[in-house]
C-alpha cells in the first residue's frame, strides 16, 4: 500500500485502506451517436469524432466535386458541434452487398475489378518502364472520393555503414557491422564494393551475432540470405539500408490532405512490414490482396512505383442504399452477446459511450424508388378570400422533402416513416442507455403531427419540431434544411455537461439556425407541448427550444431530464459496483455497498439533484438482512434497494397580480 502514497514534506501520512471501494462516479451521457449517409468513411463501424473538422477528415464534408451530399448526416453533425457538443460517435451506412470473391494471390490485373468491394476505387503501382503491377491498392472504403487519390511508393536509402564480409556456420556469409548500427529483421541492404559501381546489389539481411576470434566477445553482424559471389572473406564493403515511403495525396476540394507512411519494411519479417502498416496506420488506402512475399525495388537504382492515371471504380451508390442499410435483418434482441456483425443503427447502439441517438437520414428513400408525390397542397389565401375560424393560425406552406427522402405528405410514406422510427425506439428500449431523438415529419399540419405523435409511447424517445434552416455558403447563401434532433442533441449535451443531468435541456437558442420549415410553429406551440412534441419557437434573437419532454405516457418519466437522470443512476451503479463480484457475501460487504451507494447519492443531493429538503426526504438505500435472507445468500445473491426522488424541472411560472380595495398591488408567484 505504501506505493500508492504520494509523499511530500516530511510528516505522518495515513496509508490508504485497500479494502475500501473507490467512490462511484456518474456515467457520462453527453456523447451523441449519429447514423446516416455521407461521402466517405468506415462503414458500419462506430467511430469517435471529437470535432467537426475530424468529421470532415474521416467522413467527408457537405459537398464534393460531384455536388452536395444528399444525406442529412454531415449537416446534422455540424449543427451538433455548433451547439457546443464535445464528442460524437458516427456510423456511416452504405449499400448491403454480398461479399466479393476472395482475390487470388498474387492478384492479376484482369481479376482485380471483380474482387474489389463494389463502389471502391483501386489503382495499380508499377515501375516507370513497365506496366506490370507490383502492388494493387484500393481506397480505404467505397465512394467516388477514392478516384481523387494519387499514390506513390518511393524507395529510400537510409543509414549507410562500412562492413566486413566473414564466413559463419555452415558457410553462411555475414557482414560484421559497426557498433551502434541497429538492423531489424527483414532488412533490405544495398551492398557494394567501395570505389566500385555506384549501384549496389540488393540482399535481404537478418541481425545476428558472431564471436570475435581474438577477443571471444560477440559482435553485431547481419546474415545475408543470398551469398556474395566472387568476394573472399575479409572483403571490405559499403552497405545502405533500403526502406520505402508511401505517399498518398487526397485531392478532395473540401478537405485535401497528404498522408506519408515512412520507413516501411519490404519483407514480412520487418517490424514495419508495408502490409501491416497500411492496415494499421493509413486512413486512405488498403492493400487489395495479401502480398505473396517480399517487395523488391525494380533494380538497384531504386526507381519508385506510381499509379498510371487516377484510380478508378469509386462510386457513390446512393440508389443502392435502402432501409436494410440502417437496420439488421433480425430483431433487435437476437444477438445479446454481440457475436455477429451489425449494420447502421444496430451497430451504433452497441457503442458503450452513446447517450443520445439521432438518425438524420431515417427518411432516406432514393428518388427512383420513391412513389410519385400526390397533387400539390391547396395554397393558403388571404383572410379576405378564404374564411378562417377564429383563433386558428393559417396553415403552414408545406415544405417538400428533398428528392432522396420519404414524403410524409403521402399516407403510405408517412406510415413507413413511423415504422422506421418505431424501430429506433425499440432499439432504445432494449439498450436502456440512450434517448433517441425523433424528427417530426416535414410538411404536416398540426392535425397530422398530433396523429403521428400518437404512434409512440416511450421514455427513451423525444420528438422535435420543426426542421430548421441554416445558411449554406456552398449554395450561394441559400438556406438548407437540417433535422431538429441534431440541434436538440447538441443543446442536450452542452447543457448537461455545463449544468448537470437534472437541468432540463431546453430554453436554449439553436445556434446557426436562421428560420424553420413551419411558420406556424409558434402559434401551435401550446398544443404541441401538451402532446410532448418539443418545439423550436422563433423569437427576436433566434429559434428557441421550448420543451424537454419524452414521449412516455407515464407521468413519472414525462420529463427528459428525469429519464436521463435515472438512466445515469442505473448505469453508474451497474458499472461502478462490479467490484462486489466474488467478494465474501457477508455483513461487511453489505455495509461497504450501502456506504458506497449512500455517499454517491449524498453527492448528488448536494448538487441539487433531488426534490427533498433533506437526504432522508430525497433518497434511501436498503441493503440489510431483510432483503438478503438466508436463502438469498445461499443462492449467491446480494440485493440492494435504492429509491430516489429526482427534482423535476420547472415548466410553468404563473404570476397572479391582485389589487385590493386600498390600492395595494400584490404579485403572487406560482410554480408548476
Amino acid at each position: 500500500m505504501a506505493e500508492d502514497l504520494r509523499l511530500g514534506a516530511p510528516g505522518v501520512y495515513s496509508a490508504p485502506r485497500g479494502d475500501i471501494p473507490a467512490p462511484l462516479a456518474p456515467v457520462r451521457l453527453d456523447i451523441a451517436g449519429f447514423a446516416g449517409v455521407c461521402f466517405r468513411g468506415p462503414v458500419n463501424i462506430p467511430t469517435t469524432v471529437p470535432s467537426w473538422s475530424d468529421f470532415q477528415r474521416i467522413f467527408g464534408s457537405l459537398a464534393s466535386a460531384q455536388g452536395a451530399c444528399p444525406g442529412f448526416l454531415p449537416r446534422a453533425v455540424q449543427s451538433f458541434f455548433a451547439q457546443g457538443g464535445s464528442e460524437a460517435v458516427v456510423v456511416r451506412v452504405a449499400p448491403v452487398d454480398p461479399d466479393p470473391p476472395e482475390p487470388t494471390v498474387p492478384a492479376q490485373p484482369a481479376q482485380v475489378e471483380s474482387t474489389v468491394p463494389p463502389g471502391t476505387a483501386f489503382c495499380h503501382l508499377s515501375p516507370p518502364d513497365s506496366t506490370t503491377p507490383v502492388l494493387t491498392l484500393t481506397a480505404a472504403n467505397e465512394g467516388s472520393w477514392g478516384n481523387q487519390l494519387e499514390v506513390r511508393l518511393s524507395f529510400d536509402a537510409g543509414q549507410s555503414f562500412d562492413c566486413r564480409l566473414v564466413t559463419g556456420r555452415g558457410e553462411q556469409q555475414l557482414l560484421v557491422i559497426p557498433a551502434g548500427v541497429a538492423l531489424a529483421s527483414g532488412t533490405l541492404l544495398s551492398v557494394r564494393v567501395p570505389g566500385g559501381a555506384n549501384v549496389g546489389a540488393l540482399h535481404w539481411a537478418e541481425p545476428d551475432t558472431v564471436i570475435d576470434d581474438k577477443t571471444g566477445i560477440g559482435i553485431a553482424a547481419a546474415i545475408l540470405a543470398t551469398p556474395l559471389t566472387d568476394l573472399p572473406a575479409g572483403s571490405r564493403l559499403a552497405a545502405t539500408e533500403i526502406t520505402a515511403t508511401l505517399t498518398v495525396l487526397d485531392h478532395d476540394p473540401a478537405f485535401g490532405r497528404e498522408e506519408r507512411l515512412p520507413r516501411l519494411g519490404l519483407h514480412p519479417a520487418h517490424p514495419r512490414w508495408i502490409a501491416t502498416v497500411l492496415q494499421r496506420e493509413s486512413e486512405l488506402v488498403r492493400l487489395h490482396a495479401p502480398l505473396p512475399g517480399p517487395v523488391l525495388p525494380p533494380d538497384g537504382r531504386l526507381a519508385g512505383l506510381s499509379s498510371r492515371g487516377a484510380p478508378t471504380g469509386g462510386m457513390d451508390r446512393w440508389e443502392a442504399i435502402t432501409i436494410r442499410s440502417f437496420f439488421d435483418d433480425p430483431s433487435v434482441d437476437s444477438d445479446p452477446l454481440d457475436q455477429h456483425c451489425h449494420r447502421g443503427v444496430n451497430a451504433l447502439s452497441r457503442a458503450d459511450d452513446v447517450g443520445i441517438l439521432a438518425v438524420p437520414d431515417i427518411t432516406w428513400s432514393w428518388a427512383v424508388d420513391a412513389p410519385p408525390p400526390g397533387p400539390p397542397p391547396r395554397r393558403w389565401l388571404p383572410r379576405a378570400v378564404q374564411s378562417c375560424a377564429p383563433g386558428t393560425a393559417p396553415p403552414a406552406e408545406p415544405v417538400p422533402p428533398p428528392a432522396a427522402h420519404l414524403d410524409p405528405r403521402e399516407p403510405g410514406q408517412l406510415a413507413e416513416l413511423a415504422r422506421r422510427q418505431q424501430r429506433l425506439v425499440a432499439i432504445a428500449e432494449v439498450r436502456k442507455r440512450f434517448v433517441v431523438g425523433l424528427d417530426a415529419p416535414l410538411g404536416l399540419g398540426i392535425a397530422g403531427l398530433l396523429s403521428w405523435r400518437a404512434e409512440f409511447d416511450s421514455s427513451f424517445a423525444a420528438a422535435y419540431h420543426p426542421w430548421l434552416r441554416v445558411s449554406s455558403p456552398a449554395d450561394r447563401g441559400q438556406t438548407v434544411l437540417v433535422p431538429p434532433s441534431a440541434f436538440a442533441a447538441g443543446i442536450l449535451a452542452t447543457r448537461e455537461r455545463r449544468r448537470g443531468l437534472i437541468w432540463g435541456p431546453a430554453n436554449e437558442l439553436a445556434a446557426g439556425a436562421v428560420t424553420s420549415s413551419d411558420p406556424s410553429a409558434a402559434a401551435n406551440a401550446d398544443r404541441l407541448h401538451l402532446s410532448a412534441i418539443n418545439t423550436f419557437v422563433p423569437e427576436r434573437d433566434g429559434l428557441r427550444l421550448t420543451g424537454a419532454r419524452t414521449l412516455s405516457a407515464d407521468p413519472a418519466y414525462r420529463q427528459l431530464s428525469i429519464r436521463r437522470f435515472m438512466t445515469m443512476l442505473a448505469l453508474s451503479i451497474e458499472r461502478e459496483c462490479s467490484w462486489v463480484v466474488f467478494e465474501s457475501n457477508n455483513i461487511t460487504l453489505r455495509l461497504a455497498l450501502h456506504n458506497n451507494l449512500t455517499n454517491f447519492l449524498t453527492g448528488l443531493f448536494r448538487q441539487g439533484a433531488f426534490a427533498g429538503a433533506s437526504e432522508r426526504d430525497s433518497f434511501f438505500v436498503h441493503c440489510d438482512e431483510v432483503l438478503n435472507s438466508t436463502s438469498s445468500l445461499a443462492g449467491g445473491f446480494l440485493l440492494a434497494e435504492v429509491g430516489v426522488a429526482p427534482a423535476a424541472p420547472l415548466e410553468y411560472l404563473v404570476l397572479r397580480v391582485a389589487q385590493d380595495s386600498g390600492g395595494l398591488l400584490e404579485v403572487e408567484e406560482k410554480r408548476g
